[in-house]
């Protein structure tokens, strides 16, 4: 059996690239770990729509910019085994990598590039914050921004619904050529794979 070339390889990023969800985590810092697990859990398993809780998760956790910053680092810390070495190996035979993710933007970004993948093929959901929340004049005094800012609300996009990974996967693959593959862990994922080639489920032990 001759295994086809995928010149484009989509990898989601919470449990896929890195053991946790980030969602999850900031749950747990904010005391709210098991119920916001439970609708993360539901939203995965296609029991609800991801964009029915999107905004709820996010409000209830009213997280800071600096909480969503420390992200990054938790996801690094929780790199799935190889995953810096697939990305690698993956780059250096010419395919072309992608990162398209429901988590936030920031630390998704962050991590993404941490593995080699290219910044501008990393697609995730951001968000606006409170500029007023804390001591919001240090940031004024400083011109950088405040990491007491509060989460505000999510920008509306495909990434916050169950069935939108598909139409990102389209805008990034249009006008390019070759065989695509997506690996995910999650719902949103497979729905997304009528959109690619082949589609590879990854399940965490």
């Amino acid at each position: 059996m001759r295994w086809s070339r995928y010149t484009h390889v989509f990898f989601d990023c919470d449990s896929t690239l890195t053991t946790v969800e980030g969602i999850d985590v900031l749950a747990v810092n904010a005391g709210l770990g098991e119920r916001v697990k439970e609708l993360t859990q539901a939203a995965m398993e296609g029991l609800i729509d991801l964009d029915e809780i999107y905004g709820e998760r996010l409000q209830a956790i009213n997280a800071t910019r600096g909480d969503i910053r420390a992200l990054r680092e938790v996801y690094k810390r929780h790199t799935v085994e190889d995953a810096a070495a697939v990305v690698n190996m993956l780059m250096a035979l010419g395919h072309q990598l992608y990162i398209i993710s429901g988590g936030l933007y920031e630390p998704v970004r962050e991590f993404g590039v941490s593995l080699g993948v290219p910044p501008d093929h990393i697609r995730a959901v951001d968000v606006d914050y409170d500029k007023l929340a804390g001591e919001w004049w240090r940031g004024r005094e400083t011109g950088i921004d405040n990491k007491e800012d509060r989460y505000l609300d999510y920008r509306k996009g495909a990434l916050a619904v169950s069935d939108g990974k598909a139409d990102i996967i389209k805008q990034l693959l249009s006008g390019r050529s070759g065989r695509s593959l997506l690996v995910g862990d999650g719902t949103s994922d497979l729905q997304a794979a009528r959109a690619v080639d082949l589609f590879l489920l990854e399940i965490q032990p």
